[in-house]
């Protein structure tokens, strides 16, 4: 398991970073992302979009989370996906996932 950290809002209705542990997916779409089961019953695979934090697909499983991102990038296409998490980006900042590597460079 691998940490990243994934955009979610708070009851208050702001976004805040959240920590979390998933696996590195990797993928043909060249994008950076993430797989965790969130479920404590072991049926509920979200995949988040490393830089932005934002959730791309969420399937009772595995096979169907990576489907459906498969699905969503054909239907949408790469250059859509990349201006959506780069909007996020803008509005919410890089993922601590990459701040905090490149304050440690420093």
């Amino acid at each position: 398991m691998s940490k990243y950290y994934m955009l979610v809002e708070n009851p208050k209705g702001e976004q805040k970073w959240l920590e979390r542990d998933g696996e590195r997916l990797k993928n043909k779409h060249g994008l950076e992302l993430y797989i965790e089961n969130v479920s404590k019953i072991g049926r509920n695979y979200v995949i988040t979009e490393a830089y932005s934090g934002l959730q791309l697909a969420g399937k009772p499983s595995r096979k169907e989370a990576i489907a459906e991102i498969d699905k969503i990038v054909e239907m949408k296409g790469i250059d859509v996906i990349n201006k959506d998490t780069e909007k996020y980006v803008d509005t919410f900042g890089l993922s601590p996932l990459f701040t905090k590597k490149e304050e440690s460079n420093e």
